[in-house]
Formats: structure tokens, C-alpha cells, sequence
């Protein structure tokens, strides 16, 4: 771990707002609680016009940045805003609809002073404390999302405290600042959904692993951004097709829009 100067900041911690401005500010209370935030500052990318005046009030009462977007570009563009105001040493990438629930910082401290280790993510769990589906997997396969879309498996399950994955989900990603810029940050064709695991399917290709932390875990109340069920799923849809368009063979793609114009009718 290189040194870090007395007046630069260890973490720079990013939330890309969307309509949740009522969750962030429990979620900042809820780290500002929880951890040493003396090293770390805390930036939010506003992509919501709408709420302006609610984000600037509650920078005034807890203290984090604020950069306007001035429209809604997606999670990836509105994190690389972030990222590129970031002072800090390591970036974390935080949904604002999640509450800290214990000392992780450290953690994340630990696993990146590993440099062969390009990305961490922690634990993420719903409200009822059973880890959440989808938030950190392997490699996204033709017949993983085929079982995936016929029969929905959710993340294994581990008791170790520490696992190497081929991706962890945005909602709690943490990496160095020098590693991010060097493999392009966030592909800002991902509006939303799949954008951290093109990223951590980057990083792996710049040669270093994607660890995920059991010592603590965030829980995640999900979805608070989405007016419906609706367009959560055409977003989710039209991400995963980004990606196959990237990384698979076209007659994958046409096979997943028979498959799921079958199964939901779009």
C-alpha cells in the first residue's frame, strides 16, 4: 500500500443518486455511525434534477460532496463522474439504498494491500439477513443464463470469510483508484445491471481477482429507485443484452430474445 499524505484521503466513497434521496441519508448516517470516517470523504453524483434541494440539504448536514450531473445517464456514467472527482486512494461504489451494518472498511483495507487482488466487494444480504440473489458470481455463461432464466439460482452461499468470484455487484464494490482508470472505468453503454460485471470481467483480463467479503455484510433493501417491477426488468434486459453483444456470439442473442419474449412477452 503506498503512502498515503496527511491531507489526502484513504477512501473516497461514491453513491450515484436516483430518486432515493430519502434512503441516502440513512444510509450515510448509518456508515458515519459505524465506521472511522476520518480518512474518507463521501461524494454523490446526483443524476436526479428533481432532487436538487433535498441532496444539497443533506450535504450541508453530513457533509458529502455533491456533483450535479444534470440528467439521469446511468449508474456507470454518474460512478465515473464520481471517480474522476475521487481523491482517494481507494473508490467505493455504495447503492444509496443500503444500511452499513458493521466495521468493513478494514476489511476492504486488508484484502487491496494485496495487489494481485484488483477488486473487493462485501457481503450484501436483504432485509431479513439471507444473502441476496445475484450480488457476486461466476463468469455469465450461454447455459448459466438459460438456468438462470428457467430456473433462478441465487449466489452460493459461503461460510468462509473470504472467496475469489468473477464479479461482485456494484452495490458495495470497492478497488483502487490507479486500477479503475487503468482499465477505462465504467463502460457507460450500461445504463443499468451488468456494468460491474463487465468491470470485473476487465479487471480479471488486466490479470488481477475479484475477492468478496464474508466478515461483515451491508444489508440492501434493492430496487428503491425503480418506479415499477416493469421497468427494473426492461433495464435489467436491455443491460444483459449490452453484454452478450460484448462478449457472446450473435446467435446467443437471438436464442436469449426467443427465450425471453416467451417467457415475459418482450
Amino acid at each position: 500500500m503506498p503512502t498515503i499524505m496527511p491531507n489526502t484521503p484513504l477512501y473516497s466513497l461514491i453513491f450515484v443518486n436516483y430518486g432515493s434521496a430519502r434512503y441516502l441519508a440513512e444510509a450515510i448516517q448509518s456508515i458515519q455511525h459505524t465506521e472511522d470516517l476520518s480518512r474518507s470523504e463521501l461524494i454523490v453524483v446526483n443524476n436526479d434534477p428533481n432532487e436538487y434541494s433535498v441532496i444539497h440539504a443533506l450535504s450541508r448536514i453530513f457533509g458529502f460532496i455533491v456533483i450535479e450531473s444534470g440528467q439521469n445517464g446511468g449508474f456507470g456514467k454518474g460512478a465515473n463522474l464520481g471517480a474522476a472527482a475521487a481523491q482517494g486512494h481507494i473508490i467505493g461504489f455504495i447503492n444509496p439504498d443500503i444500511l452499513w451494518t458493521g466495521r468493513s472498511l478494514d476489511s476492504i483495507l486488508s484484502l487491496l494491500s494485496d495487489q494481485t487482488i484488483g477488486v473487493a466487494g462485501i457481503s450484501l444480504v436483504d432485509s431479513n439477513g439471507q444473502q441476496e440473489s445475484f450480488s457476486f458470481g461466476d463468469e455469465l455463461t450461454f447455459s448459466r443464463l438459460i438456468k438462470n432464466n428457467l430456473f433462478p439460482i441465487a449466489s452460493r452461499k459461503n461460510t468462509s470469510e473470504t472467496i475469489t468470484t468473477d464479479w461482485v455487484s456494484g452495490g458495495a464494490l470497492f478497488m483502487r483508484k490507479d486500477d479503475f482508470s487503468n482499465i477505462g472505468g465504467f463502460d457507460e453503454r450500461f445504463f443499468l445491471y451488468f456494468e460491474d460485471m463487465d468491470l470485473c470481467k476487465r479487471m480479471r483480463a488486466f490479470g488481477k481477482s475479484i475477492r468478496l467479503s464474508f466478515k461483515t455484510s451491508i444489508t440492501h433493501r434493492g430496487g428503491k429507485s425503480h418506479p415499477s417491477h416493469a421497468s427494473q426488468k426492461r433495464y435489467f434486459f436491455e443491460s444483459q443484452e449490452t453484454y452478450m453483444r460484448k462478449y457472446r456470439p450473435k446467435k446467443e442473442i437471438f436464442a436469449l430474445r426467443l427465450l425471453r419474449l416467451l417467457r415475459y412477452g418482450f
